[in-house]
């Protein structure tokens, strides 16, 4: 037991995480209160005993910005969930004419809405009311296959129901999505021109791709390759359920889920093909950044990707800054960004597996150099 107590001190005394990490955990702790409605009786218990460690501490500044922190994770969370019900509020269950365009269409054999849109509205005209302007992302499911990236149109007496339940006003939020519309073909009318903008220029470079590749490809390749590769597993969802048994047997199912290590993988092959080649170091790191930005654009993103695409970048600044590299330090950066950009993010299992098993992995590798280091086996 004396020895069991002795070797968890001495993990402790080895992990010396940054303060940028307690303050990424004490913003978490503050959304993660917030949403789930202890946050009184949290603060109750978390703020004077902050304020008691303040008084016998002779770290005063880390208390004040552990609870700061805390506290605008807190107000961050309530910020995001009032706007998106002050939109209900104003709009729950009322015949509304929107003028969008679209910016991504996804295909599925759902019936009877087997087409879903993500358009960005533009005007919003209320019935007998005056219209205002809006610039959000809406879902549309509809069972109309004429709309295409880019293309202006016109939905007519739609309504913009308010969730029943709290899980799919949180995914709504999760997806930057405003509402999530269902319509019929008759209730959309092609404006008959293109919206060219940063939002549809690389959906549509990204569903061209798309479509050129599923042709080209035998069909059950298309599907890993879509799945794995491209990260849109929605469009090609029937066909991945139909394979899924078998990758079950084999136990190698998570290789379906696009992960962080796709990113790593393609960082080390670009890197090896990068190395036959006589470039100046800047100009290897300039390549090598290009390449990995051009694959996030070009791919639909996740969790677990954007983290491990956020890290790459950080990492490749601290080389050219010529900062030391932390990768605690730089992974509780990204969870925090992430996190204050959407602090939905938190509560869903994606977020918690992809941030939690990669803070594990970080704190054992540092564990394990600072016991090289010290010679402790």
């Amino acid at each position: 037991m004396k020895y069991v107590l002795y070797s968890i001190k001495n993990q402790f005394i080895f992990f010396q995480p940054s303060l940028l990490f307690f303050l990424t955990l004490s913003f978490t702790l503050g959304i993660i209160l917030k949403g789930t409605h202890y946050f009184i009786l949290g603060s109750l218990t978390l703020v004077p005993l902050a304020l008691l460690l303040y008084f016998f501490s002779y770290r005063r500044l880390y208390l004040l910005l552990f609870v700061l922190f805390y506290t605008i994770g807190a107000i961050r969370y309530y910020s995001v969930i009032e706007k998106q019900k002050q939109f209900f509020s104003g709009m729950h269950n009322k015949k509304i004419t929107m003028h969008a365009y679209v910016t991504d269409a996804i295909t599925t054999n759902a019936y009877p809405f087997c087409t879903r849109l993500q358009v960005r509205a533009t005007k919003i005209i209320p019935h007998d009311e005056k219209p205002y302007t809006i610039n959000d992302f809406f879902y549309i499911y509809t069972n109309d296959k004429r709309c295409n990236i880019g293309d202006s149109i016109l939905l007519q007496n739609v309504s913009c129901k308010k969730p029943t339940n709290d899980s799919f006003l949180l995914y709504l939020i999760k997806e930057n999505v405003k509402s999530a519309i269902f319509c019929f073909k008759s209730a959309i009318k092609k404006q008959g021109y293109s919206v060219w903008s940063a939002s549809t220029f690389l959906p549509m470079i990204r569903n061209n791709l798309f479509k050129t590749l599923s042709k080209k490809m035998d069909r059950k390749t298309f599907v890993l390759f879509a799945t794995i590769f491209l990260g849109n597993k929605a469009a090609v969802k029937n066909e991945v359920v139909s394979q899924q048994d078998l990758f079950a047997k084999w136990g190698i199912m998570h290789y379906l889920a696009r992960s962080g290590l796709h990113v790593l993988i393609l960082v080390l092959l670009w890197s090896w093909v990068l190395s036959f080649f006589s470039l100046a170091h800047a100009t290897r790191w300039f390549l090598l950044t290009a390449l990995v930005l051009l694959y996030g654009l070009l791919s639909w993103s996740s969790i677990s990707f954007i983290r491990a695409l956020f890290m790459f970048l950080c990492y490749q600044s601290c080389i050219v800054i010529k900062l030391p590299i932390q990768s605690l330090h730089l992974l509780s950066l990204v969870a925090l960004l992430l996190l204050a950009y959407n602090p939905v993010h938190v509560f869903y299992l994606d977020f918690q597996l992809s941030f939690g098993l990669t803070f594990l992995i970080a704190w054992l590798a540092i564990l394990r150099s600072k016991r090289r280091i010290l010679g402790i086996s």
